[in-house]
């Protein structure tokens, strides 16, 4: 969820089964779809790899103390006042 909202790297794991780290951009929204160049199948009768694509799932907290659902509460009535 934080990634999401902020943006920074996250580490994923390609079909050759190596882990690199990709960007995930400030304010992605759940499902965004990312092309990863070169890192799909390879191409058949050809040299190189095909593009892989990432479906981003973001995951949020399902039990919250009282002082997380306070600081919640506090950004939400926030940025209703910065959205009138």
């Amino acid at each position: 969820m934080f990634t999401a909202l902020l943006g920074g790297k996250q580490s994923i794991r390609t079909l050759d089964g190596k882990t690199i780290k990709i960007d995930i951009p400030e304010g992605t929204q759940n499902n965004k779809r990312l092309r990863l160049k070169g890192k799909g199948m390879p191409r058949y009768g050809a040299t190189g790899h095909g593009d892989l694509y990432v479906s981003l799932q973001v995951k949020l907290p399902q039990h919250l103390n009282s002082a997380q659902k306070k600081r919640l509460v506090d950004l939400k009535k926030d940025f209703e006042k910065s959205n009138v």
